[in-house]
């Protein structure tokens, strides 16, 4: 595992890959990981996806963009929390996947 790469962000990124696909938009997995950010305040979520990139392509508010893409996801693994606020969706994960994904492969 390349640990440059943050293993939370690829998680994200594929399962936002496959929710954004069918909203008629087309994103490279490396463009969605890029669009992926820490929120000002970590009660809002651990990483937060804009979805500025998406409202451009739809034409459409990016707030609105956010909602539809929150009810688009399906369930992520280790994540335990998908919350839509402002033109962001918001993501928490549990301790376990950060034990996982994180501190696991840092030790190897």
């Amino acid at each position: 595992m390349n640990l440059l790469h943050d293993p939370l962000r690829l998680l994200l990124s594929d399962a936002l890959a496959k929710a954004i696909l069918p909203m008629g938009v087309s994103l490279e997995k490396s463009e969605i990981y890029h669009q992926l950010v820490d929120p000002p305040n970590t009660d809002l979520g651990h990483l937060a996806f804009g979805c500025f990139i998406l409202a451009k392509s739809l034409k459409k508010a990016p707030a609105a963009v956010a909602v539809e893409l929150k009810s688009a996801l399906l369930e992520i693994a280790g994540v335990t929390s998908i919350e839509a606020a402002g033109p962001y969706v918001n993501f928490k994960f549990s301790a376990s996947i950060f034990a996982e994904k994180v501190i696991l492969p840092a030790l190897k």
